[in-house]
């Protein structure tokens, strides 16, 4: 098969990009993101209000796959619509990120998260009803491991970041890592 190395009977595969959306979504308490009908569409989404009285947030849990270049950062994209334009192209939103690497057979932390700096993202004169991707900084892959579970929680902080400007909403259409994969899955089930 082009493109494709069989040496001892491993598939592997030139480095391509993949990738991975969450099997588990989730929120809890007062100040999750809630779902609402975007527009007058049937579609119920994510909405990340502009409420100054709450951060909003919700959680989500992705299992590093088989294929995944074992070790290699990933990137979290967020896919959103605002809803407005950015007054003047000039209006921000900010986010954070908390996470939690958990590996097979490895304790998980019932106090540790890592939460980098805020991210900021544009909202630009004519971005309403626009879809994008913002994009985290890259996530360190370095010593994690196949079927590894990186927890993530994900606010927008309009209530606790000044930053945060932005006077519309933010709908989430999805989360997803995107990742390198250097084979189509693994000779063992947790390594490759």
């Amino acid at each position: 098969m082009d493109g494709v190395d069989m040496t001892g009977g491993r598939a592997r595969i030139g480095r391509s990009w993949d990738d991975i959306q969450p099997y588990y979504i989730s929120g809890q308490g007062a100040d999750v993101a809630g779902t609402a009908t975007y527009g007058t569409t049937p579609f119920q989404w994510y909405k990340f209000t502009d409420n100054h009285a709450k951060d909003e947030q919700l959680q989500f849990s992705f299992q590093l796959p088989h294929r995944w270049a074992a070790a290699t950062d990933v990137h979290l994209h967020l896919h959103v619509v605002p809803s407005a334009n950015g007054a003047g192209g000039n209006e921000d939103v900010s986010f954070r990120l908390s996470y939690q690497w958990i590996e097979i057979n490895s304790a998980f932390s019932t106090t540790t998260m890592t939460t980098p700096a805020d991210t900021t993202f544009r909202v630009g004169a004519a971005d309403a009803n626009k879809h994008l991707i913002w994009e985290f900084t890259a996530l360190a892959g370095a010593g994690h491991s196949l079927s590894s579970d990186l927890a993530v929680i994900i606010y927008r902080m309009s209530k606790t970041n000044a930053a945060d400007n932005y006077t519309g909403d933010i709908w989430l259409r999805y989360i997803d890592l995107h990742v390198e994969i250097d084979s189509l899955g693994s000779i063992s089930e947790l390594a490759k």
